[in-house]
C-alpha cells in the first residue's frame, strides 16, 4: 500500500529567448482566482541555494498572466537560470510549489 500526501507538483518547462519578451498565461478555468492570490514564477541557476528571479503574474479575473521584456530575460539567462519552480500562494499565504522543472534557452 502507498500513501501520498501533499500536492505532487506538476512538471513545467519554461521557454526563454535572451532576444525576445516573456509571455505566458495561465487560465483558471473554474472561475476567477481569488482576491489576494499570488502566482510566482522563480528561476535559478540551482535546484537550491540560489537566490531565485522572481517573476509574479498579473492577476486579473480568471487569468495569471507574465509579460517580461527581452532585457530581464536576458538578464535572468545571463544569471545561469536552468530551474523553475511554478508558486501559488492564496489570501491565507500558503505557499504550494505547483510545478517545478526546467528552464530551456532558445
Amino acid at each position: 500500500m502507498a500513501v501520498t500526501l501533499g500536492l505532487v507538483p506538476f512538471d513545467l518547462n519554461v521557454e526563454l529567448a535572451a532576444d525576445a519578451d516573456f509571455a505566458s498565461t495561465i487560465t483558471n478555468n473554474v472561475g476567477n482566482w481569488a482576491v489576494g492570490t499570488v502566482i510566482e514564477l522563480r528561476l535559478s541557476a540551482s535546484s537550491s541555494g540560489s537566490t531565485p528571479t522572481v517573476w509574479p503574474a498579473t492577476i486579473t479575473g480568471a487569468n495569471a498572466s507574465w509579460e517580461v521584456n527581452k532585457s530581464s530575460v536576458a538578464t535572468a539567462l545571463a544569471a545561469g537560470v536552468s530551474y523553475a519552480r511554478l508558486h501559488y500562494i492564496d489570501a491565507a499565504a500558503e505557499d504550494l510549489l505547483w510545478g517545478k522543472g526546467r528552464v530551456n534557452a532558445n
